[in-house]
């Protein structure tokens, strides 16, 4: 948006993600390296989500507000609806 491309968009674009902040994940790992540095166990799973989900539109809408440039939207089909 900021360099004037399209934004390619596949689907309808109500489709849901999660997003984490980088900084967040990258403290999360530092924390589990240090917690687990000492434990025999060698597998366990954690679930890195900030469990806060936006659908593709709207977060574009909301980024087009944030920085007030209109976006330029390139509707694709999926590959898988070819």
């Amino acid at each position: 948006m900021m360099a004037n491309k399209k934004i390619l968009l596949y689907g309808t674009g109500k489709q849901l993600r999660d997003f984490t902040y980088i900084d967040d994940v990258v403290n999360l790992i530092n924390s589990i390296i240090k917690k687990y540095r000492h434990k025999k166990q060698s597998f366990e799973v954690f679930n890195s989500g900030k469990g806060q989900c936006i659908n593709i539109i709207n977060l574009i809408k909301l980024l087009s507000k944030k920085v007030n440039i209109k976006p330029i939207i390139q509707k694709k089909q999926n590959k898988s609806e070819m």
